[in-house]
């Protein structure tokens, strides 16, 4: 089985943009950083490379432990601000 692999930037899991994120979500900025690795991973591997269209907030929501309610703002939230 081959490991794929996908680039991060380094200072990624606490970029001062989740700050924001977070705040405009309502939400701790920990929880903007686990989405958007989920969504980047989910990007990653897409057949549409790096479209997230598709991934299932619920089985998302359900494995972090987050509300669906969280996980849509902040993927609105950063809609929003075009990340």
């Amino acid at each position: 089985m081959a490991i794929e692999w996908w680039r991060s930037w380094h200072g990624a899991p606490t970029d001062n943009k989740w700050l924001l994120i977070g705040r405009r979500a309502g939400v701790a900025p920990g929880m903007v950083s686990a989405i958007v690795w989920a969504l980047l991973d989910y990007a990653s591997q897409n057949n549409a490379r790096g479209n997230v269209a598709g991934f299932d907030v619920e089985t998302y929501a359900e494995f972090s432990g987050f509300t669906e309610t969280d996980v849509v703002a902040i993927i609105e939230a950063l809609h929003d601000k075009h990340i």
